[in-house]
């Protein structure tokens, strides 16, 4: 009897002990995971990324498309962003879910769709993420007007940067004709620091250690028509900073039952200043202006035109591109715009646009032949 109860006891023991191993060899493991987590949550959807079992980045998507917060090592680094219709306010907060958003981990990068609709207006909003290992997320927006709304004074698309994380440090504007620096006060500002109609390719908002970079993805785009980034706290809402890019001048954002307005945008998460960074940035740039130079081709030239044919052989080059750096081929990525650059300016010589510049050239070098000869043919006759 006793023999018997020994063995039980033995087993017993031995069962705990196996227990006590397997949770003791998940930790570990779990201590050398990396690859995207997925959380859903009621209102919300968690997005984090993790690196030997240490989390890089967390994206928080409100389930009606607007983003709620980025944190860099468990840090909030943005606020909301989001479209902002005015006077219907923010995405996040003035909008809700009209459908279950759609999620998909690839692995070296989510997909996410998500599907909205206004809470104070006939307005539905579509928007896409796609949160790449390397910290490159990008967002395109869609809105349309399901009735005529004449009252809209405009929309854009917004993100916040708390005051508490960036007051005293720096951000960097950079435009198409220069780079603008501010230094983020402690106290409330008023006006603009930036308001401006020139093509703004990326806001960057960094400390020390660590990072985010506002990118428009479709610079020089009709999409867009002005910038800005300003002290949010004038208005008394908000302790952010916020960073805007305007659809239509002020007074003239009324829409007509069917208008559609797009937003293309990206953020990057980075460690460092964004001196470190700025060749990936301007990479990303890059590829976004082939893209709206693409664009623009093929909407101006006929089908069945080599202009046209080049144009959409850009046109894939540059998407193979982006699609290089999600999957964080940065090399591939520089070679592919390379190579659609050179198509563009094949395309541009093709549809006639570098006809003036060949024009100019041309009347150069008949002018300077011309002066030869009869500065040649003077000197002739002395002799």
């Amino acid at each position: 009897m006793r023999g018997g109860v020994s063995r039980i006891r033995f087993a017993l023991m031995l069962y705990i002990i196996l227990v006590f191993l397997q949770v003791g060899f998940s930790r570990v493991n779990s201590q050398f995971q990396s690859g995207f987590e997925i959380v859903e949550r009621t209102n919300e959807v968690e997005v984090a990324y993790f690196e030997m079992g240490i989390e890089k980045f967390r994206v928080v998507i409100n389930k009606n498309g607007g983003l709620s917060q980025v944190l860099i090592s468990q840090v909030p680094y943005t606020s909301v962003a989001g479209c902002y219709v005015w006077n219907s306010w923010e995405q996040t907060w003035n909008s809700y879910r009209r459908a279950p958003p759609i999620i998909e981990n690839k692995g070296d990068y989510v997909e996410a769709r998500f599907y909205g609709k206004y809470t104070n207006a006939e307005i539905y909003i579509d928007t896409n993420y796609t949160i790449s290992k390397t910290g490159l997320i990008l967002i395109s927006n869609a809105i349309e007007a399901r009735a005529d709304l004449p009252d809209i004074r405009n929309t854009l698309w917004m993100i916040y940067f708390p005051v508490d994380i960036f007051q005293d440090e720096k951000a960097y504007v950079k435009l198409e004709k220069r780079m603008v620096e501010i230094s983020l006060p402690r106290e409330t500002a008023s006006g603009d620091f930036v308001a401006t109609n020139d093509i703004l390719y990326w806001v960057d908002f960094s400390k020390g250690t660590e990072g985010i970079t506002f990118i428009n993805m479709a610079p020089g785009s009709d999409i867009w028509y002005s910038a800005g980034v300003r002290d949010e706290r004038q208005w008394g809402y908000h302790n952010v900073y916020g960073v805007r890019i305007t659809h239509k001048p002020e007074g003239q954002g009324s829409m007509s039952i069917g208008d559609k307005r797009f937003s293309k945008v990206a953020l990057y998460i980075h460690s460092g200043g964004y001196q470190s960074n700025e060749e990936f940035l301007n990479l990303v740039s890059g590829l976004a202006s082939a893209q709206v130079e693409c664009e623009k081709a093929l909407k101006k030239y006929r089908q069945d035109t080599e202009a046209w044919i080049l144009a959409s052989q850009a046109m894939e080059i540059v998407n193979s591109g982006l699609n290089k750096l999600i999957i964080g081929d940065e090399e591939g990525a520089k070679t592919a715009l390379e190579n659609a650059n050179s198509i563009i300016q094949k395309m541009k010589t093709a549809g006639g646009e570098a006809m003036p510049n060949l024009i100019i050239i041309t009347l150069t070098t008949v002018v300077i032949v011309i002066i030869g000869l009869i500065f040649l043919r003077k000197r002739i006759r002395k002799k």
